[in-house]
């Protein structure tokens, strides 16, 4: 998989230099744009029961292995994504959700549908 966000990332630089298609002198035309600016936020995590269908632990690695592949090409570089404020949230999500979410009162029904249990980590 890193190596599919490797071409996606080869290929976003190749459309903002105007190319369609590949040789020396592409890569050179690409060299002259800035990486693609790729933010991670496996630096919070939510504490889960053992076996959850969301291991935490593999966004952590599948962020290392794709940082492995294009830092060193300089086809992207990895951001720690700032953390989203309410106002944030309330411009996908309606705000009475959101208000529910972060105050731990949704019904049990509605945090199954979320994915994983409510905790305060899952908020901050």
């Amino acid at each position: 998989q890193s190596s599919m966000v490797a071409t996606a990332a080869l290929l976003f630089n190749a459309a903002r230099a105007g190319i369609r298609s590949c040789n020396l002198r592409s890569y050179s035309m690409m060299a002259q744009y800035p990486p693609v600016p790729l933010f991670y936020n496996d630096l919070y995590e939510v504490p889960l029961p053992p076996g959850h269908r969301f291991p935490m632990a593999k966004y952590r690695l599948v962020r290392l292995g794709l940082q492995r592949e294009l830092e060193p090409s300089n086809l992207a570089t990895f951001l720690p994504s700032p953390l989203a404020a309410v106002s944030d949230l309330t411009t996908c999500h309606d705000a009475t959700y959101v208000e529910r979410y972060v105050t731990g009162t949704f019904t049990p029904q509605e945090n199954r549908r979320v994915g994983f249990p409510w905790s305060i980590e899952s908020v901050k």
